[in-house]
């Protein structure tokens, strides 16, 4: 959509030396940052309490569907863990064996 400069408010441009203007320029900053920018809604119904209540339900079904999941995706990862560290004291027993036959043959 184009607008035009018919369908814009006129500028407004002070007349006098630009000195003189700028206290109305701060008046009118200070007077702008005073001014409510967002208005409250007034036209929302308020959630009830029983509404509340179901989205607190919600929120806690979506937190125990999460926690499903990671609990599922911790066993995996155990059972992969398990297995390495399983395979770590097999070398370090192999290690200790050679170790003690290469002391043997000394």
């Amino acid at each position: 959509m184009k607008k035009t400069t018919k369908d814009l408010a006129p500028i407004a441009i002070p007349h006098g030396p630009p000195v003189e203007s700028t206290a109305e320029y701060y008046k009118s900053l200070m007077e702008s940052a005073r001014m409510v920018k967002k208005y409250p809604v007034w036209d929302v119904a308020r959630p009830t309490p029983q509404v509340l209540m179901e989205q607190a339900r919600r929120d806690l079904m979506e937190a125990d569907e999460k926690l499903v999941a990671k609990r599922e995706e911790e066993a995996k990862y155990r059972i992969v863990m398990d297995a390495k560290w399983q395979e770590l004291r097999n070398k370090e027993i192999l290690l200790k064996e050679s170790f003690i036959s290469f002391n043997k043959v000394r």
